[in-house]
């Protein structure tokens, strides 16, 4: 019976130790000639690694570096500017920051040339007719590069650019199509040997129900380092 025992129930100890959660600062791609003021508190411009239990982070704060040799003054030569981007206090969302151990990890800041699409008729990627270093400019400029901020059609005249076949081309950021003035610009790829390299957004703007940005992409291949965003001239705009 019961009675001729003591029962002791077992002591357990639990070792809980804090998750490990990096966050990472995200670039920025800037043109030369330009300072950018930090987003400061509420940001989103980082990603992270190591959340655990679907848990989500609401913002960070993002300081950009300043002063000579940082990258964001008016001086600063085409080149990237590494660690110069530093994320802080990540808050909001859903997760407890107590219940990890953070690290935050520098972006850089990458300084390139302002590239835009200024030849009216379809225009190929790889000529320096095709290009201008300012929006509605001369042609002439040079090729785009990875690290160069490039738009197509941002001003009032629609553009088509077409990356040839056997060309690998590379920038920093892409924009395409002008909500502001309702005009498309559209991006092909000739065939399986046309290359693209986005190393950061890529920003398709839809004027209107009517003009429509478009990227013929076709068996050719577009890598795209950050995010694919699709803008809208009204909200009733459908894609």
């Amino acid at each position: 019976p019961s009675a001729n025992y003591t029962i002791i129930d077992p002591t357990v100890t639990a070792n809980i130790t804090a998750a490990t959660l990096k966050i990472y600062a995200l670039n920025l791609y800037k043109a030369t000639n330009t300072t950018i003021a930090s987003p400061g508190a509420g940001s989103l411009d980082f990603s992270d690694s190591g959340l655990v239990n679907n848990e989500n982070i609401g913002s960070v704060t993002i300081t950009y570096a300043t002063g000579a040799g940082s990258g964001n003054t008016g001086t600063d030569a085409v080149g990237t500017y590494t660690g110069k981007v530093t994320a802080s206090a990540a808050t909001g969302g859903t997760f407890t920051a107590s219940n990890y151990t953070i690290t935050y990890v520098a972006g850089n800041i990458i300084v390139g040339n302002l590239r835009y699409a200024v030849n009216a008729a379809s225009a190929a990627w790889n000529l320096t007719s095709t290009w201008s270093s300012t929006s509605g400019g001369a042609s002439g400029a040079s090729v785009p590069v990875a690290g160069d901020i490039v738009f197509i059609a941002d001003a009032a005249t629609a553009r088509t650019v077409t990356i040839p076949s056997g060309y690998s081309a590379a920038c920093g950021k892409l924009t395409i199509g002008n909500t502001g003035a309702s005009i498309a610009g559209v991006l092909n790829f000739t065939d399986a040997t046309s290359k693209l390299t986005v190393n950061d957004d890529v920003v398709m703007n839809r004027p209107s129900g009517n003009a429509t940005t478009t990227i013929g992409l076709g068996a050719g291949t577009l890598t795209i380092g950050g995010n694919l965003q699709m803008a809208y001239h009204t909200a009733a705009s459908t894609a």
